[in-house]
C-alpha cells in the first residue's frame, strides 16, 4: 500500500483522516503520566502551562549558550538546544491536548490559509546556495 495515496494535497507528511501531532500528543500523554507517577507531580491544568513556560526558559538558556552569550552548562550547546526544542514541542502538544485544541484546524486557520500566496522563491530555504538571505 502506498503512503502517497494517503497524503492530502498541500499537507505533505500528514496522513489523511488524522494528524501525527494528535498521535504524538497521545503518546506524550502516556509518558507524562509516567512522569507524574514516578516523581509525584500532579499534572494539573496550570502545572502544564507553567511547565511549558519553564521549558521555554530552558530553550532560551540553551540558545544563549549555543550563541556564545551565556555559559554552557551541559558541555554540548548544540545537543542542549535540540533537547530543549523537543521539550517545548512536547509540552506544547500536552497543553493543546489537555485543553482540546485541534492543532490541525488552528494551524489551517492561522497559518495555512496563506498557502495560495506561496511563490517559487518562498520554497527556497534562506541561505541556500545562490540565494540571498
Amino acid at each position: 500500500m502506498s503512503d502517497a495515496a494517503e497524503i492530502p494535497p498541500g499537507r505533505p507528511g500528514l496522513p489523511a483522516g488524522g494528524t501525527r501531532l494528535a498521535d504524538l500528543a497521545d503518546e506524550l500523554e502516556v509518558i507524562s503520566r509516567v512522569y507524574e507517577r514516578r516523581f509525584g507531580v500532579e499534572r494539573t491544568d496550570d502545572w502544564l502551562v507553567l511547565k511549558l513556560q519553564e521549558e521555554l526558559g530552558e530553550l532560551v538558556q540553551a540558545y544563549l549558550a549555543r550563541s556564545g552569550r551565556s555559559r554552557d552548562r551541559d558541555g554540548d550547546p548544540e545537543a542542549a538546544f535540540r533537547t530543549e526544542v523537543a521539550d517545548v514541542l512536547a509540552q506544547l502538544l500536552l497543553v493543546a491536548r489537555r485543553f482540546g485544541v485541534d492543532l490541525d484546524a488552528e494551524l489551517e486557520r492561522k497559518w495555512f490559509r496563506w498557502r495560495h500566496l506561496v511563490e517559487p522563491q518562498d520554497l527556497v530555504e534562506p541561505g541556500a546556495a545562490g540565494v540571498r538571505a
